[in-house]
């Protein structure tokens, strides 16, 4: 066949191969980068959201705890919102939404239910890149 001596075709990468090669780079670096961000973002949401789990069970076995402990304090609460007060142990109550701290516990009478149980819900709220988030825990509870 025909041989062609010209050395211009044989020299190194042209411009639109070299193009090329640097688009099929940072296509190849830049998919698994943004797996990666994202990979990360959701593992922070996902650890608050965990935290705030742990959180509203915590506030739950308080109340079981005080109902276990002091029979009668339970008894004298009205159905309310409180706040746990952790230095003495106590609820205080609060407005719902307005409670100084981020956590809230509900104490109802459930429909239908007898005059010794209640219905307990504990609710965490905070505020994260997808706006206001809450986790509730809820548990029904006979008074002693």
């Amino acid at each position: 066949m025909f041989k062609t001596n010209n050395k211009k075709f044989n020299k190194g990468f042209t411009l639109i191969e070299t193009f090329v090669a640097i688009t099929v780079l940072v296509i190849t670096v830049l998919g698994p980068m943004t797996l990666l961000s994202r990979a990360l973002a959701d593992s922070s949401t996902l650890k608050q959201r965990m935290t705030a789990s742990y959180l509203a069970q915590e506030g739950l076995e308080t109340v079981i705890f005080l109902r276990n402990t002091d029979s009668s304090y339970l008894s004298s609460l009205s159905t309310s919102v409180y706040q746990i007060n952790l230095n003495g142990l106590t609820l205080e109550p609060c407005s719902p939404g307005t409670c100084d701290s981020n956590r809230e516990v509900g104490i109802s009478s459930p429909p239908g239910g007898s005059s010794k149980e209640r219905l307990i819900s504990s609710a965490v709220h905070w505020t994260d890149r997808y706006g206001n988030q809450s986790a509730v825990s809820s548990s029904y509870i006979i008074l002693k």
